[in-house]
């Protein structure tokens, strides 16, 4: 019967696409590594063995054994096609040649400050070599451009520089063709669309107004909550929040976006619209905050997700949230291969899975507990992406939190308000800078609520423990979790055990010696008030004396005891008392009252 409601509860989850999606993501990795010859064999082996497999099997296995080759003949051509393109590009051999030359380079991405070197500020700048200055004509070439940050920071993504660097091969494994290190300053020679630059404006506005109405620590984390704009964090703030397992917050991911078509949709849904134009408003929305918050990795996929899922409220179809993150992952995928070692990707994928998955079961729970509807989502997705996103934390950072479900519960109800305040202040801020300063002091309590816990989440002793890092962590780690989810699910008395020392426990340990107190208080209680059978509940100490509710007293039924000796009941006639009536009959038999 466990067995049944368990398939049942799960019974709605398609995972056609989840298949495909691992397959490429792990092609995807091994590729770079593996010699040309077989980049041109696979596909062919794959083909052949998809036609082979569909006529030996039957059934939805047949299919997804197709699927997933099908994904690895398509990831295999593209990479070799890629391939074909590296070794045609003239970079490999100017690095073998050395010297100084001029290029033009399309920026791609926004340029990352490097930390840790000594001497000025240097950043990293992915962009696309598109000609050699005084060479042959030449395919989009994708490089790593290494120069001075106060030369860069005002180079926005799209736009089109030259520059004089010396090339350098690029190591085995990587996607890219060559290193660049920059020899002058980038020349513009086109700048970047009107889209990015009025983006860019807005995204300036809204720091600039976190530095006049609010301190520096959250006015550096605003920026970061509501765009990923990162740039502005104090190190400590930073360090902070990684310590205390709140760093997905500073990263754009499904969240943002679920806030962001929650904040569109909600009005039209309350004027009961049409699903088809709330999917073009949605469009539209997805597409502008996109562009407001740059094309990161993580951004391109909750873009992706966001469309799909636009894509089935047209269409009227429900329920597609693993499918949509299924076909996210593959398209981006084969769009973007550097995406499949991106640690922001990972984490963003994973935790959208776990919020798809559990935090529904997990909201209802609490709601049939009484918390209100609110509190329950915030706490449910909170805690499913703490959850899941644990085993990836600790293999890339070998550390484990002890605190982070915790601080992530705390955390959970001030992310929205924090995120849709700071949203409105930067859509206000070019047509109202008071009404955006108004809307970012908002903003800055839950900015502040988030600061405070990851500084006591950070202090707390031993609050983060080494672990071992890479994949053998991270399995280590998930097996550990699965064995406790195991557990919980096969005796479901140990919950009740697990949630009090996971949040009972972290809780003392955010609060300190105070909360350790608190808590133990609280147990007191909980014991003192504990129900036995057929007895009153003891009241907690100097709790409510004197007005104690009243219990109705119980009726006190009658022991009716046998006739004694010598006694004779009345015989049916005999004169009685008026109002009185013969307790048996004749014969002895029991009468009624």
């Amino acid at each position: 019967m466990q067995r049944r409601r368990v398939w049942e509860r799960w019974s709605w989850v398609d995972l056609r696409l989840v298949p495909p999606a691992l397959t490429v993501w792990s092609l995807t990795l091994l590729l770079p590594v593996l010699p040309p010859p077989v980049l041109l064999v696979l596909p062919a082996a794959a083909a052949l063995l998809a036609l082979t497999t569909g006529r030996l099997l039957r059934g939805p296995r047949r299919w997804a054994v197709v699927a997933c080759l099908a994904a690895v003949a398509v990831t295999a051509v593209l990479a070799s096609v890629r391939a074909g393109e590296r070794s045609a590009s003239p970079l490999p051999a100017l690095a073998d040649r050395g010297g100084v030359v001029e290029v033009v380079l399309t920026v791609d991405e926004e340029p990352r400050v490097l930390t840790g070197g000594a001497g000025p500020a240097r950043v990293l700048v992915p962009g696309s070599v598109t000609a050699v200055v005084g060479g042959p004509a030449m395919r989009p070439a994708r490089v790593l451009v290494f120069g001075p940050a106060d030369e860069w920071d005002a180079v926005l993504p799209g736009t089109a520089v030259t520059l004089r660097a010396s090339p350098g091969r690029a190591e085995d494994g990587d996607d890219v063709v060559a290193v660049l290190s920059a020899r002058s300053p980038p020349s513009t020679v086109a700048p970047a669309g009107a889209g990015l630059q009025v983006a860019a404006d807005l995204r300036r506005g809204l720091a600039d107004a976190g530095a006049r109405v609010l301190p520096p620590a959250p006015a550096g984390l605003l920026p970061g909550l509501v765009v990923g704009d990162t740039s502005g964090m104090d190190p400590q703030v930073t360090a902070d929040f990684r310590r205390a397992g709140l760093g997905h917050l500073t990263a754009v991911s499904g969240a943002n976006v679920a806030i962001v078509l929650a904040l569109l949709l909600w009005p039209l849904r309350r004027r009961l619209v049409d699903r088809r134009w709330q999917a073009v408003v949605g469009a539209l929305g997805l597409l502008g905050y996109v562009v407001l918050a740059r094309p990161s990795p993580s951004v391109l996929r909750a873009a992706a997700m966001g469309a799909v899922t636009l894509l089935a409220l047209a269409s009227g179809r429900s329920r597609v949230a693993v499918p949509a993150l299924g076909a996210a992952v593959v398209v981006l995928l084969l769009v973007d291969p550097r995406l499949a070692a991106d640690p922001g990707f990972a984490l963003s994928v994973v935790a959208t899975a776990g919020i798809v998955l559990l935090s529904p079961g997990w909201s209802r729970s609490l709601r049939r507990r009484g918390t209100p509807v609110l509190l329950a989502d915030a706490l449910a997705v909170s805690a499913a992406a703490g959850l899941v996103t644990a085993p990836l934390v600790a293999g890339f950072s070998g550390l484990v939190s002890v605190v982070s479900l915790p601080a992530n519960l705390l955390v959970a109800p001030a992310v929205a308000p924090a995120t849709v305040l700071g949203l409105l202040a930067t859509l206000a801020g070019p047509v109202s800078p008071p009404v955006a300063d108004l809307l970012v002091w908002a903003a800055g309590w839950p900015t502040r609520w988030l600061v405070l816990v990851a500084d006591r989440a950070a202090a707390v002793p031993d609050g983060a423990g080494g672990w071992p890092g890479g994949v053998g962590g991270a399995v280590l780690l998930t097996a550990l979790l699965g064995v406790a989810a195991v557990v919980l699910v096969r005796w479901p008395c140990t919950r009740p055990l697990a949630l009090a020392a996971v949040v009972g426990g972290g809780g003392a340990r955010l609060a300190g010696p105070a909360g350790h107190q608190r808590v133990a208080g609280a147990r007191q209680r909980a014991r003192g008030l504990r129900r036995r059978p057929g007895r009153r509940p003891r009241a907690a100490h100097g709790a409510g004396r004197g007005r104690a509710r009243r219990r109705r007293p119980r009726p006190r039924t009658r022991r009716r005891l046998p006739p004694a000796a010598g006694h004779r009941p009345a015989a049916a006639g005999a004169a009685l008392p008026p109002g009185c009536r013969p307790r048996h009959r004749a014969g002895g038999g029991a009468g009624g009252p």
